[in-house]
């Protein structure tokens, strides 16, 4: 069998399990395409579910170094990964002071590192955002759209929102595709956004008495209007 250095840590504890796996390429372009000074590329960070009783997450980027076929776009790459069975502070932080630690293994020059990353998206969750936000602490982080739309349908749901309200509560967050600018999301300023975020108050009023209507409200002045 051919020797690979894939895999890069597997550690086991009494509840978890954690593989990490990359290759120093994976690594070496996501540090040269993510922390470049003027066009960086985006760094990516997910996690995917019903693949079994575990989970795969995983880093992607862009190679700005090569283009798709009749196109302006870079390709997405796959960064480092992890196989786990949980999802908690503990075990993102392991994964994200690997990366650290091999990165400063590889990469003697201090200001060729993972740490320099410009930018990554991630989603809500609270464990994997603190995790990741200790280790690249000079590192900007913004919310993927998709994943807080997601989670607000499944809120709308929740709480009981027929569907012709519950497409103008997501028009007044996200805006359509060419309306983009006119939506909470769309702000271009704090001013802006809180002006708008009235408007979307405002909204639930016109509603009466809907008291499911003003629990989602609640719920969403709480959890996700500082977050967007």
């Amino acid at each position: 069998m051919k020797k690979t250095e894939f895999v890069k840590s597997i550690n086991f504890t009494k509840d978890n399990l954690v593989m990490i796996c990359f290759s120093e390429q994976q690594l070496y372009d996501m540090i040269r395409f993510g922390s470049c000074e003027k066009f960086y590329s985006v760094i990516n960070f997910d996690t995917t579910f019903d693949l079994g009783n575990f989970y795969v997450s995983y880093f992607t980027y862009r190679n700005l170094s090569l283009f798709k076929n009749c196109s302006e776009q870079h390709p997405i790459f796959m960064g480092p990964l992890m196989i786990h069975l949980k999802k908690d502070f503990e075990t993102y932080y392991y994964f994200s002071e690997q990366i650290r630690y091999h990165s400063v293994i590889l990469y003697k020059d201090k200001d060729f590192s993972i740490l320099n990353v410009k930018l990554i998206i991630t989603d809500d969750d609270e464990g994997l955002n603190g995790a990741l936000r200790k280790t690249f602490a000079n590192t900007d982080f913004a919310l993927c759209c998709n994943h807080i739309r997601k989670k607000i349908i499944r809120i709308l749901s929740e709480f009981e929102i027929d569907d012709t309200d519950q497409e103008k509560i997501l028009f007044l967050i996200f805006g359509s595709q060419n309306e983009r600018n006119r939506s909470l999301i769309g702000s271009k300023s704090k001013k802006e956004y809180i002006e708008r975020l009235d408007l979307f108050s405002n909204y639930f009023d016109s509603l009466g008495g809907n008291e499911n209507a003003k629990s989602f409200l609640d719920w969403f002045l709480e959890h996700k209007a500082k977050n967007i």
